[in-house]
């Protein structure tokens, strides 16, 4: 399973989200 443009395009918002709700 190879990481698609997709999953790392999740990562990243879910990166962002993260990050707004421990700020």
């Amino acid at each position: 399973m190879r990481p698609s443009k997709n999953q790392q395009e999740i990562w990243s918002t879910a990166i962002r989200v993260i990050n707004l709700k421990y700020q």
